[in-house]
């Protein structure tokens, strides 16, 4: 019989021996979930700013319509990063027994930005926006504020995510501003168009803004009810809702010679375009 050789080799101490994810990866897998998705709300919120103040609009140039739908398209990643980052630590604490910590601040604050995400999130279903989409409107503009002033709450230690929260909130304050800077209050006519459920709204805006009407054609105004246009109206919490209301509504035609743009509106069930029938 021929004597095979034979070449053995030795396992390693069982204290060599390590799993393939320890818990300091886990750990730094889920920061790392939530850092990511922080690093796109700027760009995040800068997508949804006006054609006016946007830089990407120049840079890359496209219109708000365009660009917003890229922030959609960011928005569902980032969303998608942070709920795994949520339910990797809320694993951790379950599975460690650490459920003291869900009384501190920034546990907290964490889940709370969390909740209002799958809230934002639960509202932006197309079935939902159809049936109501002022709540998907005011939750949106709310959610949109609350998670960075959130993520300073909730982050510690980590530097860069507060920077990123910072710059989402500073391009968020400014939207605001520019927005409110550029609102104007006008005279307008309201009148229906016979055998259609359309109607004609004609407002007289400054020279200025006929211009920019001219230059970009097929834009957008953001329609609202002063408090001196309410009165008469019946709307539910004594007219409270028509401080959120702000329809987008698409220029329809402009005449520089009378400074007035004519908008066209289909009657709908929401305040504002039942608002506006019974004028």
């Amino acid at each position: 019989m021929k004597r095979a050789k034979v070449t053995t080799f030795p396992l390693p101490p069982s204290s060599h021996i390590t799993s393939i994810l320890t818990p300091a990866d886990y750990l730094h897998l889920t920061k790392r979930l939530g850092l990511i998705a922080l690093s796109q709300y700027p760009l995040q919120y800068l997508l949804t700013l006006k054609s006016s103040i946007s830089p990407l609009t120049y840079i890359l140039p496209s219109s708000h319509e365009h660009l917003n739908q890229w922030h959609r398209v960011l928005a569902r990643l980032s969303t998608t990063l942070l709920f795994a980052h949520a339910t990797l630590y809320l694993n951790f604490f379950v599975q460690t027994n650490r459920w003291n910590r869900f009384g501190d601040s920034d546990i907290v604050a964490g889940l709370a930005a969390i909740g209002l995400l799958g809230m934002m999130v639960s509202t932006a279903l197309r079935p939902v926006r159809r049936l109501s989409y002022r709540l998907f409107f005011v939750l949106h503009v709310l959610v949109a504020f609350s998670m960075p002033v959130l993520v300073l709450f909730h982050v510690k230690h980590s530097i860069a995510a507060k920077i990123f929260a910072i710059e989402a909130l500073v391009v968020f304050v400014l939207d605001l501003a520019a927005r409110k800077v550029g609102t104007v209050i006008a005279n307008a006519t309201v009148e229906a168009i016979p055998g259609t459920e359309l109607m004609r709204v004609k407002a007289s805006v400054p020279r200025e803004k006929i211009e920019e009407f001219r230059a970009a054609p097929g834009g957008h105004v953001y329609l609202s009810l002063p408090p001196a246009a309410r009165e008469g109206l019946l709307a539910p919490v004594g007219g409270l809702v028509y401080e959120f209301l702000y329809n987008p509504f698409t220029v329809a035609s402009v005449d520089s010679q009378t400074s007035t743009v004519t908008l066209v509106a289909r009657i709908h069930q929401g305040p504002m375009t039942s608002a506006l029938a019974s004028f």
